[in-house]
């Protein structure tokens, strides 16, 4: 999976994965990793949530270093998808020296 390029969000400084269905991988039904990697020297990992509005979908993204300590985001950026059911949560995490990331990602999943 690669970045596909940076948007920004109308008015704000942040900017996140364009979304692409090519790279899609289905985490669990109704979660899906749709991008991730380092936008503005920033991690981000980016995860579409598949009909929030009638099934409240949701989840958290982190990391763990080899030592297994959890490494949380910093903050997200959140947003609709075109057809306006399905919504995108993009996590980013702090910027490493070089942008050396030692780190396996893990998430937990609520799916209704």
């Amino acid at each position: 999976m690669k970045l596909f390029g940076k948007q920004q969000l109308s008015g704000e400084d942040d900017f996140f994965i364009m979304p692409n269905d090519s790279n899609t991988v289905s985490l669990v039904p109704g979660a899906s990793l749709t991008g991730f990697g380092l936008v503005d020297g920033k991690l981000h990992i980016q995860v579409k949530y598949d009909d929030v509005l009638n099934t409240d979908n949701h989840g958290r993204v982190y990391l763990k270093d080899s030592d297994g300590n959890e490494i949380n985001c910093e903050n997200s950026i959140d947003f609709w998808a075109e057809n306006h059911t399905d919504s995108f949560q993009e996590y980013v995490f702090p910027a490493s020296e070089n942008n050396q990331y030692d780190y396996e990602i893990w998430g937990e999943f609520w799916i209704s």
